[in-house]
């Protein structure tokens, strides 16, 4: 694995947080893995539990991002019907004006 740098605290946050993310989305690089037996066990609980909620948060989000895009496309269409109605109103009543001869 990579060499660790225990002075830099930051860079073991980092770090931490890179091995986390990539083992909670099972992409699992192999550039790092526990070195204890307490570890890894800690990492097989952690995933067993993990990859699932994660899932399930990832496919909420994905079904709000949809209902969103959802709700959007149609307020544009109602949007653009009501643009054109007035449009159509405002052209009708503008040819009525024009044919009345005075």
């Amino acid at each position: 694995g990579f060499i660790h740098n225990h002075h830099n605290p930051l860079l073991n946050v980092t770090w931490n947080l890179f091995f986390a993310a990539t083992t909670l989305t099972s992409i699992g690089y192999g550039t790092d893995a526990p070195d204890s037996y307490t570890g890894r066990v800690f990492c097989l609980v952690y995933l067993f539990f993990g990859i699932p909620l994660y899932l399930i948060t990832l496919a909420d989000l994905a079904k709000f991002c949809t209902e969103f895009m959802n709700k959007l496309y149609i307020d544009i269409i109602k949007y653009k019907y009501r643009v054109r109605r007035k449009y159509r109103r405002w052209k009708s009543g503008r040819l009525r004006r024009d044919s009345i001869k005075v």
